[in-house]
């Protein structure tokens, strides 16, 4: 009972906390466009002294027109050379507010990228994740009563920092909040942030272990739905060992053991049951990760679970709101323009300027020292609400596998496979296309699931003639660079795949994407599949 009143207290706290900024967000809707220029004003002003701003000519810049022909779009290796020096200690270099840590970005599509962070930039997210929360617990009031999950990820090695001193790295997802809302969040935590510190083999147990004990959890928010995927197959997979340790826990409720022992008991956990409190997950959903969500459903069929709004290491584009039932642009954080994607014109747009149905690429300009930068990420304008596009992420532009001239995408590949999933597989766990170069070059679909074995080189021929449409591969094809498309029935897979990613590719649980199309040629090897 006393854990109880404690949560309502700390969440109607933390809930007025987070109420003007929401306000604000909506109230001011209808004038985002002079929101927008005003954002745009503030960060050149702010830098117009700083390296960048004075080779580019901020103090001159006095409307949006102005400010894209002095400053051409950037990109990461565009921009790595001020990064550089920031990172071996140097001062104004892209802002003059002060860079105070770096993060990481995952890596998904090309080397981890070093995101310089500063003050600004989080006042900047802060924006628009407290409007989102607001719009939580005010869609969700059952929440108010009830403890969170916010992802951690264990740290691979020892502590990073850069040449100049500046450690790299956010402990856990907390960390895009303001510092009186991770004041709220960390209290209202159902896992031990310390839990950070551990080797990856003990944070998912102990990670299991803190959430299986808190019978109040209500709100679970991790990057990956294969993350979660994962610690609950891991809590499966242990019950007995997790049920023991548990036991001799003296914190843990007699009430609240009983629970877990008779669920545990059962052939098959019913996680409901588990966490009756349970009433809203927040995981990516748009995209590739689309594919998995039927999974947390078949564990969850009772509790709302939210696709996660466009939040990446360099900034913010987008926050999902209940209320409108989608993801808007969060016009209160950066300067957004938008780069038509599939067009020939090279002009960017304002947000008041983007169609319905169309799709483009966001540029952000940021408090962080972005200027102008691609992101490379593709959305699709869906509708807009007051002034506001809705839109959904597709993927990335730049996820692309070219061995011998095929020019593979990931989102045309994404597409040939949920129709085939539809037509062929029943219960799929994991699908992945990658080059395969044993015995000859080819492509290879990674598939755990369930096919009809006298449908399988039906299938086979289905994805090859999808994948033929495509004239650079055919082209290929009748050069005989590639053979044909063959199936791969694996298992265990996304335990395979998150091995990889930690040990090779050294990204922290949680934090990768699952590909639906990869450049690596070390699957056969890595699912110990012999050549067919």
């Amino acid at each position: 009972m006393l854990k109880y009143i404690k949560l309502a207290t700390l969440n109607r706290v933390y809930q007025l906390i987070l109420k003007n900024k929401s306000q604000r967000f909506w109230k001011e809707m209808s004038g985002s466009v002079n929101v927008q220029k005003n954002i745009l004003k503030h960060i050149l002003d702010r830098h117009k002294s700083t390296d960048f701003g004075i080779k580019n000519n901020f103090k001159n810049i006095t409307c949006f027109e102005k400010y894209q022909s002095n400053v051409s779009i950037q990109n990461y290796e565009s921009l790595f050379p001020y990064i550089q020096k920031i990172m071996n200690g140097e001062k104004n270099i892209l802002t003059e507010s002060e860079v105070y840590m770096f993060e990481k970005t995952s890596g998904t599509s090309s080397k981890s990228k070093y995101i310089p962070f500063t003050k600004e930039l989080l006042t900047e997210i802060h924006n628009g994740t407290s409007t989102w929360l607001y719009d939580i617990y005010q869609s969700f009031p059952q929440l108010l009563n009830t403890s969170s999950y916010w992802s951690i990820s264990p740290r691979l090695g020892e502590f990073e920092t850069t040449k100049g001193g500046l450690p790299v790295g956010l402990s856990d997802e907390s960390e895009y909040f303001s510092i009186i809302e991770r004041m709220f969040i960390k209290e209202l935590m159902a896992v031990n942030p310390g839990i950070a510190k551990l080797k990856v083999e003990e944070f998912r147990f102990h990670t299991a272990l803190d959430l299986l004990k808190d019978h109040y959890l209500g709100l679970i928010s991790v990057w990956n739905p294969s993350f979660l995927i994962l610690l609950l197959e891991f809590i499966e997979k242990n019950k007995t060992v997790l049920l023991r340790s548990l036991f001799d826990h003296k914190q843990i409720r007699r009430n609240r053991l009983k629970i877990l022992e008779n669920e545990f008991s059962c052939a098959t956990i019913n996680f409901e049951k588990v966490w009756p409190n349970l009433a809203f997950i927040s995981t990516w959903a748009d995209g590739h990760s689309r594919a998995m969500i039927w999974q947390l459903k078949k564990r969850f069929p009772s509790v709302h679970i939210q696709a996660k709004g466009l939040l990446m290491t360099e900034g913010i584009v987008s926050i999902p709101l209940h209320q409108i039932n989608g993801s808007v642009l969060s016009y209160q954080s950066h300067f957004y323009e938008f780069l038509p994607y599939e067009e020939t014109s090279d002009q960017a747009l304002l947000h008041s300027e983007l169609e319905v149905g169309k799709k483009y690429i966001p540029i952000i300009t940021t408090s962080g020292g972005l200027y102008r930068y691609k992101t490379n990420d593709i959305i699709e304008i869906q509708s807009f609400y007051n002034t506001l596009p809705i839109f959904n992420f597709l993927g990335r532009c730049d996820d692309t596998v070219d061995y011998f001239g095929e020019k593979l995408n990931a989102i045309h590949i994404e597409k040939i496979l949920e129709e085939f999933e539809k037509k062929y597989i029943k219960n799929c766990r994991f699908k992945m296309m990658a080059p395969v170069m044993i015995p000859h070059p080819h492509y290879g679909l990674f598939l755990e699931g369930e096919i009809d074995q006298g449908l399988f080189k039906e299938a086979e021929n289905y994805l090859e003639l999808q994948l033929s449409q495509n004239h650079h591969y055919l082209l290929c094809k009748k050069l005989q660079q590639l053979h044909n498309l063959k199936i791969y029935l694996v298992t265990n897979a996304l335990e395979v795949y998150e091995n990889d990613q930690i040990k090779n590719k050294k990204q922290k649980p949680g934090d990768y994407k699952i590909k639906v199309l990869d450049s690596s040629c070390d699957w056969p090897t890595l699912f110990h599949l012999s050549s067919r």
